[in-house]
């Protein structure tokens, strides 16, 4: 995890010749105390402008022209910021203002200290924090040494999660279970419309099963659905699963940049732990809840607040990618924003219009989120 800490002025201002222009006795020990026994990454100007070794930090100094004795240094700050990233170890940014501002994309907290007072200096971070972070917290003191007064803050980025749909989303396996379903149905001796199996894509079972009864109360149902899973486990072992197109580029990405992943997927555990296996997927992704886990099948927003819940994270602080208009409907009952990818089914307006966008691949989904983020994707 990446977290940033740093005192800027009334006016943006951070340092002056490699220098802060204040002294502020309260600030340094805050700094202190939250740093301590953790690693701290810097610029090499920054380390060259401390006056001595702070104790009990592990430094990373960020050096493109030099090695320094005693001290990790590397390159390359992006390669750094993506070590730590998705790391459960707490790591912090402290300067100077380049490397903070490029730092900002990878950062989970920032502390910030505000001074009431303007500063001349030729290190400035002037940046819009409410754009991309939410403040959590915040308190005004007054530095009795030096009689500054101060504002401090703690942030928090606005996009923590990021909740996948499986089936038409990560795996392209719609045009399969089409298959399965057209064909059990003549089987059983009926016709099945697409229009009536796209009313099933995104759903479970048992709300499948529910629809089913209700079009088709003729039908040995049961008997169908063994048909239904017998040709479906037929097509499984004979065709290999494929990842859809951007799944691991984006899912690097989220890795990359610390934003969590979770898939919610209307299939039952089994089934989805086969396929996250069969595409490499496992291991990758921080949580797992499938349809055979909620009491309520989507559209209800069910399983999409179970994965809220576990990470503890607001609606506002997640986005859902889905393929279908159940998933659609589901993610605005859970009050989440939902990215719509259409796959199989095509994009109806009423969900285009909840969606608050709509990308045509997993690629263009990451194209999204990297500018959502603030990250200018090349190539």
């Amino acid at each position: 995890m990446i977290d940033l800490i740093l005192a800027v002025a009334n006016n943006g201002v951070i340092g002056n010749e490699g220098k802060m222009p204040w002294n502020m006795k309260s600030d340094l020990k805050r700094f202190r105390d939250i740093t301590m026994n953790k690693k701290i990454i810097m610029g090499r100007k920054t380390y060259e402008s401390l006056p001595k070794k702070l104790p009990g930090r592990e430094y990373i100094v960020v050096s493109s022209s030099k090695k320094i004795d005693d001290v990790t240094t590397g390159h390359n700050l992006f390669d750094i910021l993506k070590l730590y990233a998705s790391s459960r170890e707490e790591v912090f940014v402290i300067g100077g203002a380049n490397v903070a501002r490029q730092s900002l994309p990878f950062c989970n907290h920032l502390y910030i200290t505000r001074i009431k007072k303007d500063y001349d200096g030729d290190a400035v971070f002037d940046v819009d924090l409410g754009e991309r972070f939410d403040l959590e917290y915040g308190y005004g003191e007054l530095d009795e040494q030096s009689g500054l007064e101060y504002y401090f803050e703690i942030w928090r980025r606005k996009l923590r999660l990021v909740i996948f749909d499986m089936d038409g989303l990560m795996i392209d396996s719609e045009k399969k279970s089409r298959r399965a379903w057209l064909e059990a149905a003549r089987e059983a001796g009926f016709d099945m419309s697409d229009e009536f199996f796209y009313g099933l894509v995104g759903a479970n079972l048992s709300r499948a099963k529910q629809r089913m009864a209700e079009y088709y109360p003729d039908i040995d149902l049961e008997k169908f659905y063994a048909a239904r899973q017998r040709i479906s486990d037929a097509i499984y072992a004979t065709e290999p699963l494929e990842a859809k197109p951007g799944l691991y580029e984006l899912v690097d990405f989220l890795n990359d940049y610390g934003i969590l992943k979770a898939v919610a997927s209307s299939t039952r555990r089994e089934r989805v732990v086969s396929n996250m296996k069969a595409i490499g997927m496992s291991g990758k992704l921080n949580y797992i809840v499938c349809g055979d886990e909620v009491k309520k099948s989507k559209p209800s927003g069910d399983i999409y607040r179970n994965v809220l819940s576990h990470f503890s994270c607001e609606p506002r602080n997640a986005i859902v990618l889905e393929d279908s208009k159940l998933g659609i409907l589901s993610a605005q009952d859970a009050g989440a924003r939902c990215l719509l990818i259409p796959d199989i089914v095509p994009a109806d307006e009423q969900s285009k219009a909840i969606a608050y966008a709509v990308a045509p691949d997993l690629h263009g989904a990451r194209d999204i989120i990297a500018r959502e983020i603030g990250v200018e994707l090349i190539g």
